[in-house]
């Protein structure tokens, strides 16, 4: 109940932020909240959906770039505050020297009496440009606790500003859990395609009882990295091949720090699997680990959960006889 309360009362007062880029601190918006709904009357002020900034990605395993060239998209993502357009000049002029202002105020628990925005009456006779106030939504976080802590902090370091007709909006600090998000739901991993050795005959099968050598495609990267920007902000993810585990019913599994060592007469390795009997279509499954750190504006801020990607392929298993002629 006195959540709920709280969530009200700031409600209210975001209506004044909306209607006409008064600030009041601790006015927090809720995710349905708008001018005009829910009963809201907004004193005939404009409104902006906002809530949304767009954001751009580029970098490796972007897109098209899971071969390791560069790819960029672009994406839409909520933010928690922003700023919302309200009255032109004129409106708000008008609005504050009929008395509505101070009315309004009163009547959303504003604090002591009503303060228009300095220097408002210099536009007093614009209709084109606009006042911009700030608004925040819940929809980001999952603790509204933590959500009017963090509004708080905006409305306190953020005031309205007036931006004349053809000027942009201010564009708000983009957190950096925002960009993150941005940046590893916009990356794809390559799959961990493999080679194999034996290959016998034309269907490149191996042979029962004999070391099976698995590792990478050469061609395929092992590093990369992708980094979200928005205006001066930006979060880059660096990512790493960990290592690749291959797997096969019959043979067991098989985890690879280094992807596997490519095959060679005088090479070693222990990325290897033993096929015990033939089958006409045996599939072996790669799972390729990434693991990965990131940065916001370039400083370090720790590491992300791993990505992982998957590949497969099926072949056949020969047993291979020998006739023996002559023994000593």
């Amino acid at each position: 109940m006195l959540k709920t309360l709280t969530k009200n009362l700031l409600r209210s007062s975001a209506v004044l932020a909306l209607a006409g880029g008064a600030i009041a601190v601790g006015a927090a918006v809720e995710p349905a909240s708008a001018c005009g709904v829910g009963g809201d009357d907004c004193g005939g002020g404009p409104t902006s959906s906002g809530g949304t900034v767009t954001i751009t990605v580029s970098g490796s395993f972007v897109g098209g770039g899971s071969s390791g060239t560069s790819g960029t998209t672009t994406v839409s993502l909520p933010t928690p505050c922003y700023y919302v357009q309200g009255f032109t000049g004129k409106e708000y002029a008008e609005w504050v020297e009929s008395g509505r202002a101070a009315s309004e105020w009163y009547h959303t628990g504003g604090e002591g009496p009503f303060e228009p925005r300095p220097g408002y009456k210099k536009y007093a006779d614009d209709d084109k440009g606009h006042w911009y106030g700030s608004a925040c939504s819940s929809e980001t976080f999952d603790d509204l606790d933590e959500f009017f802590e963090f509004a708080e902090r905006w409305f306190e370091t953020h005031e309205a500003v007036y931006v004349p007709a053809g000027g942009s909006p201010p564009i708000p600090p983009v957190p950096p859990e925002i960009l993150l998000q941005a940046a590893t739901e916009s990356i794809t991993v390559p799959e961990p395609q493999f080679e194999w050795n034996p290959q016998e005959r034309q269907g490149n099968g191996s042979v029962v009882n004999l070391d099976t050598w698995f590792w990478q495609d050469q061609d395929l990267p092992t590093t990369g990295s992708v980094t979200a920007s928005a205006g001066p902000w930006s979060a880059t993810v660096d990512l790493t091949l960990s290592n690749v585990e291959y797997y096969s019913d019959q043979a067991g599994s098989v985890v690879c720090e280094d992807g596997g060592t490519e095959w060679s007469p005088t090479a070693q390795s222990d990325c290897t699997l033993t096929f015990a009997r033939p089958t006409p279509g045996e599939t072996v499954e790669a799972s390729a680990r990434w693991d990965g750190t990131w940065s916001y504006n370039g400083t370090p801020q720790g590491e992300i959960d791993p990505l992982t990607a998957e590949w497969s392929v099926t072949f056949p298993i020969y047993e291979i006889g020998s006739t023996v002629t002559e023994v000593d």
